[in-house]
């Protein structure tokens, strides 16, 4: 199976674009760090365990990405698994050695990195601040490109009601016609 991740820090509408194409019926995998972050009932602030709870999440991407199999069509991907390295090196300044021997750089057949709006808190989010937000965006850039890949910017969109639609539509155009290279 085809796995396109939509990236981009909070507030990039990744997860709102995904609920457009679950309404289409299309297949997604829905963001793995939220579900962890809720199973927890907290992001936290210790070092030990915020890198508990990242490999907690890196390995629960990792389990979910592999269940999806390797039969006939695609699945959207809510984050990938190299969001976690992202945020690993932002919260703990490096990376588990444990994962070191996946494959990160082609788990992808092709990444759509999703323009951030202004940050707003949710109850989940662990960022705290637009600053804080910015700085997380331009780390999952940075490490998607160090592992190879090259990003597909989709735009903001003004009309926020229309913004989900129109957003899903660019992806799939993109995927449709192989325009999307990595």
């Amino acid at each position: 199976m085809k796995k396109y991740a939509l990236i981009g820090g909070p507030c990039s509408g990744k997860t709102s674009v995904l609920e457009e194409a679950r309404k289409k019926g299309l297949p997604i995998l829905t963001e793995v760090a939220r579900e962890v972050i809720g199973d927890w009932g907290y992001f936290p602030t210790e070092i030990g365990e915020i890198e508990t709870i990242q490999q907690e999440i890196f390995f629960s991407q990792i389990c979910k990405e592999r269940e999806l199999g390797e039969s006939e069509g695609f699945v959207l991907l809510d984050r990938g698994v190299i969001d976690a390295v992202a945020y690993c090196n932002h919260f703990l300044g490096r990376v588990p050695y444990n994962y070191l021997k996946y494959n990160l750089g082609s788990r992808y057949e092709k990444v759509f990195l999703l323009e951030r709006a202004p940050f707003q808190k949710d109850g989940l989010r662990i960022e705290g601040s637009d600053e804080v937000a910015k700085i997380i965006h331009e780390r999952i850039v940075e490490t998607y490109e160090k592992y190879g890949y090259k990003l597909i910017n989709i735009p903001l969109v003004d009309d926020f009601s229309r913004a989900p639609k129109e957003r899903l539509d660019k992806i799939l155009n993109e995927i449709e016609n192989g325009k999307a290279k990595t």
